[in-house]
């Protein structure tokens, strides 16, 4: 708005009140104006210099004078700095700019004061020009959007936390990998971890100067499924204070995978191989030795040599037969599941097992079923006239069987193998089929585990965790 050349209240005096109020001592720029008559009565210097003027040539001046033609918007900006409020957007969240004499419109944070005397009620105006800062923030908007586009280019999951752990970025590889779409997450706190208390353990850590780097853990995907993940992450600062942290977690799940089978079919391979090899060099030697037998150990060595063709078609088999289940995405109730563990059971000699409240619903993978299936029958053949019991916990997102046996439930060999991936002597009939099954298991983003009961060192627990399919609270695929 052009500053008008309405001024019959210039050289109205000032009221004898308000003259020993020093507003030329402030550093902001002072207004004082007449509450009935909307005119400005007094002015310090730092005022006529941000309106471009000398001090006295804003007296008189209407306080519509004052700012650009924007009646409506900048009342309720006034109105706001009224209630106590500094106030330097207008409702819509553009700057709120004063207009200088000659036509400049400088962004300014303003905050009013009613002054009520014996001379009436004026209205005390403090401006600030916040050029300087406006530029900050457009470089802080433009820095936001540069890492906002960056996050979304990126091919592995990232995300930015504040200082508490809430989600303020996330992007899409984040919910590709892990499910949640950045709406559902975005202003929550973090979801992912396993353990409830890892989110302020890490937190912690790099408040404390330490970022992550290559940090693995497990982070649990909206369908339930445990990830493997390994986490770089770092401190975000602005002005030198610590606002929060951006990170990456990489699936480690296929990388794994491909690692354990082919850890898995080579230990099988050569524990097998060498013991039909070393079939193969006795009878060897016995022929050597010009032993009268020579055509029955000509068979064995048939036999044994055919064996060896059998083991590596069934090592492609296994590999085959994982691929396959990977494209199975069948589900089951877990309640028939069960049933069908304890027919297996029953359908053996000896063994018996009872399982402790059963649920009533929810529905895993035909995967994880046969995995399951495949460690009983491992367990079964392990522990021979034993009592079972089978208990299943139910949660959200998972389900956690638990198949308990007085006595270890698994050779020696096989335990050491899921535990802590030793390589171990392996033993005949078990070890192969306890390894299919733990892959399998943790190829459907599952976890097998072994627990020894503190009090019985004999007892052990077999836990299985399993994704839940259907999933509850909303939280299960669409």
């Amino acid at each position: 708005m052009a500053w008008s050349d309405d001024v019959d209240d210039r050289d109205r005096p000032l009221p004898e009140s308000l003259l020993n109020l020093s507003v030329d001592s402030l550093p902001d720029a002072v207004l004082l104006a007449d509450v009935s008559t909307r005119r400005i009565v007094e002015a310090n210097t730092a005022a006529g210099e941000l309106f471009n003027c000398q001090e006295s040539n804003l007296i008189g001046r209407h306080q519509l004078d004052l700012h650009p033609p924007d009646d409506e918007e900048y009342t309720e900006a006034f109105t706001r700095a009224m209630e106590g409020k500094r106030v330097n957007r207008l409702e819509n969240g553009q700057p709120l700019y004063i207009e200088t004499m000659d036509g400049q419109h400088i962004p300014v944070e303003i905050t009013i004061q009613r002054l009520e005397t014996d001379d009436g009620v004026f209205i005390l105006g403090v401006f600030r020009e916040i050029t300087d800062q406006l530029h900050r923030e457009r470089r802080l908007e433009a820095t936001t959007s540069r890492l906002a586009t960056l996050l979304d280019a990126l091919p592995v999951p990232a995300a930015v936390l504040d200082t508490d752990g809430t989600i303020e970025r996330w992007n899409r590889a984040a919910e590709t990998t892990f499910g949640y779409d950045a709406d559902a997450v975005v202003g929550q706190q973090y979801p992912l971890f396993v353990d409830d208390d890892e989110l302020g353990q890490v937190i912690e850590r790099i408040l404390d100067g330490n970022s992550l780097d290559g940090y693995e853990t497990h982070h649990r995907a909206r369908d339930g499924a445990r990830i493997p993940v390994e986490l770089y992450a770092g401190p975000v600062y602005q002005a030198d204070k610590f606002v929060g942290i951006v990170g990456t977690a990489i699936d480690l799940s296929n990388r794994q995978q491909r690692e354990q089978q082919l850890e898995i079919l080579h230990r099988v391979l050569r524990h097998n191989l060498r013991n039909e090899l070393a079939v193969i060099r006795g009878w060897t030697r016995q022929l050597s030795a010009d032993d009268p037998e020579q055509s029955e150990a000509i068979e064995h060595l048939e036999i044994a040599s055919g064996r060896l063709l059998e083991l590596s078609e069934q090592a492609k088999r296994i590999r085959t037969g994982l691929l396959e289940d990977v494209r199975d995405p069948g589900s089951i109730p877990i309640t028939k599941t069960l049933s069908l563990l304890s027919k297996q059971v029953t359908e053996r000699d000896g063994s018996t097992m009872q399982v402790a409240e059963e649920p009533v619903s929810g529905t895993i993978c035909h995967r994880g079923q046969q995995a399951m299936s495949q460690l009983l029958d491992n367990v079964l053949n392990h522990v021979d006239e034993t009592q079972l019991e089978l208990t299943v916990e139910t949660h959200d997102r998972h389900v956690v069987l638990q198949l308990t046996a007085p006595v270890p439930v698994l050779p020696a060999g096989a335990r050491a193998f899921i535990n802590t991936g030793e390589e171990t002597a392996l033993e005949h009939g078990n070890d192969l089929g306890v390894a299919k099954a733990y892959l399998m298991v943790e190829s459907i983003g599952g976890n097998v585990a072994i627990r020894s009961d503190v009090e019985n060192t004999l007892a052990s627990t077999l836990v299985v965790e399993l994704p839940r399919m259907d999933g509850e609270d909303g939280l299960a695929p669409e």
